[in-house]
């Protein structure tokens, strides 16, 4: 049984309230659009950058942590359609569980 880091290292994919069945962001992939898809990951680009060291109990890093992995998670998107969750590879019509 794979093991959960309760270490919140700002990542969306390494916090724990999100772990179960399916990651949410596997499930956005799967069930939007690919225009939609984009959008969903430039919008909480946009957030993450605004919000860093402003939201009270969050710091600046774990913020600038989550901008990160939108952005890469965008850059793979548009090239080749996937994106990597934990090291591994999530596409449309394919729910890993």
């Amino acid at each position: 049984m794979e093991e959960i880091n309760t270490v919140n290292s700002g990542k969306p994919e390494t916090s724990t309230h999100y772990m179960g069945a399916v990651q949410p962001i596997e499930l956005m992939l799967n069930v939007l659009s690919h225009e939609e898809f984009i959008g969903f990951l430039k919008g909480n680009m946009i957030k993450y950058a605004f919000r860093a060291g402003r939201k009270a109990g969050e710091s600046a890093e774990k913020d600038r942590n989550k901008y990160l992995t939108y952005a890469e998670w965008l850059r793979t998107f548009e090239s080749f359609g996937i994106i990597y969750v934990n090291d591994e590879c999530v596409e449309k019509g394919k729910i890993n569980d």
